[in-house]
């Protein structure tokens, strides 16, 4: 129990020692600190560190009950001794190496020559970051290499520090029982290299990355140039580990261009013209290179007249007119939401008229275009073929004819809820042109009616003619009073062959 103390009271002075070194070190003063001087407290600290640990695992083996309930085991001094020598280490290093920047720096200015412009300063070399990703492994084996492993200035046990330092995830677990000594470092290193030096799992991981890409469904730049950087950095990384990639070029080329969106895929066509011999990858880098480039420069143009347009929208008042065609952008058809216009949409074309102003109200597009918008915000100058209306031509209404006594053709009841919701969408469902058939200098004017059957909440039903014209105020709110509903203002167009 003598020999247990006595080793005690020895790791209590070396843990003292460790943890003083950088205090008494600051002691000093600038004027006594130099490279020489440092660098004999670091082979101290590190020798005391060894001694610690030698102490330590003298300890350990002698471990009984009676031992396990002494201060130095309870208080686990030896992990407050190992957290003091790494910063104790950590912080006599940066001082050294800012000594050495300083010392440099005089060097420079003392052998440079006078120079008139501007001094520049080059920013520090960052050590590489390694977190266990397999692609990730040849880059940060070859930098850490040149840098730490190979340098001659940097002890072992610096070396194991940066390398514990700069490790994560996965691999940091390699090293984590690892204690900082001198002869660890080599069995760190080997550790990882015998892990991650794997050429089949390297070429594995690279061939994943590639086949990981997904399918360009827009023509943007940025996706683009993210395609074509991940493939050519995965084929870098595969003629690294000696696979003969110079020889893929047909299934690059035709890997590569499967993913590409459909309007990129057609300027490859057109910019093949009607050559038949085999394309190289070269040529189709070049190509999306070239695209990427074009797509970059209207980008720029296109932020920079938008930021005019919304400046100048500003200060316009918000009656000016608007006569410049809209430029609408689709994400797919309204129809059957595949990619083309829904005034293209088969579907769209085959229902009937009723169907198509019925599903232009349900999903609130613009009478006149057919966009995602509202009639009263549509800048579209394009009009009825039929007629010129203020509408699209899918939903034109051919004039009601007028029979011999003078009264129009009446079209059949409509069943409508008194919901505000149902409402709405069959009002604006009923928002049919008003048609008339009369010549611009007759006297009379006909427009058009339906009768409509409401229903209010209490399955009550009530039979009324709706006059389809914007001066029947006082008719909708008679009707109102007579179901007792509430009144709402939906988005209702309204026009005719007189533009009304």
């Amino acid at each position: 129990m003598a020999t247990v103390g006595s080793t005690i009271n020895k790791q209590n002075d070396l843990f003292g020692r460790i943890a003083r070194v950088f205090i008494n070190t600051k002691k000093l003063g600038t004027d006594k600190l130099n490279r020489f001087n440092l660098d004999a407290r670091i082979k101290t600290l590190n020798a005391d560190w060894e001694r610690f640990q030698s102490n330590h695992d003298k300890l350990i083996g002698s471990l009984m009950d009676e031992i396990r309930k002494l201060e130095y085991f309870t208080d686990d001094l030896y992990a407050k001794c190992e957290e003091a020598y790494f910063n104790s280490v950590s912080s006599i290093m940066q001082l050294r190496e800012a000594m050495l920047e300083q010392d440099q720096t005089a060097a420079d200015s003392a052998n440079a020559t006078p120079r008139t412009g501007p001094s520049r300063s080059l920013p520090k070399i960052q050590l590489p970051k390694f977190t266990g990703n397999y692609h990730e492994w040849p880059t940060f084996r070859d930098l850490f290499s040149s840098m730490v492993v190979s340098n001659p200035d940097i002890s072992r046990v610096e070396k194991l520090h940066y390398l514990k330092s700069q490790v994560s995830g996965e691999a940091a677990r390699f090293l984590a029982n690892l204690t900082i000594t001198a002869d660890n470092f080599s069995r760190a290193w080997d550790s990882l290299t015998s892990r991650y030096e794997n050429k089949r799992l390297l070429v594995s991981a690279n061939l994943d990355r590639l086949f990981e890409l997904k399918l360009l469904t827009q023509a943007f730049g940025s996706d683009l140039k993210h395609l074509l950087a991940t493939v050519k950095e995965s084929l870098g990384a595969l003629q690294a580990l000696g696979v003969p990639v110079d020889q893929w070029d047909i299934f690059i080329v035709y890997f590569v261009t499967r993913k590409l969106d459909p309007k990129f895929l057609e300027a490859w066509e057109i910019h093949l013209g009607e050559s038949t011999d085999l394309v190289t990858f070269d040529k189709l880098e070049t190509f999306l290179e070239s695209r990427i480039h074009a797509l970059e420069v209207v980008g720029s143009r296109n932020n920079s007249s938008k930021t005019t347009s919304a400046s100048k929208s500003i200060s316009k008042s918000k009656s000016s007119a608007r006569s410049h065609a809209a430029v609408v952008s689709h994400s797919g058809c309204s129809c059957c939401t595949a990619a083309h216009y829904i005034a293209s949409c088969p579907d769209f074309a085959a229902k009937s008229l009723d169907e198509r102003h019925d599903f232009v109200s349900r999903k609130n597009l613009c009478y006149n275009c057919l966009g995602a918008h509202r009639l009263t915000d549509c800048r579209c100058v394009k009009r009825c073929r039929r007629c010129k209306g203020n509408y699209h031509s899918f939903l034109h209404r051919d004039s009601v004819s007028v029979p011999a006594s003078g009264n129009p053709t009446t079209p059949p009841p409509v069943s409508m809820s008194s919901n505000k919701s149902d409402i709405s969408n069959k009002v604006v469902a009923q928002s049919l042109h008003a048609a008339s058939n009369l010549q611009p200098n007759g006297p009379a004017v006909l427009l058009a009616t339906a009768r409509v059957r409401l229903i209010t909440d209490n399955n009550h039903s009530i039979e009324v003619r709706v006059l389809l014209d914007q001066g029947s105020k006082v008719s909708h709110s008679r009707v109102l009073g007579a179901v007792d509903a509430s009144s709402l203002s939906p988005s209702v167009a309204v026009a005719g062959r007189c533009r009304i």
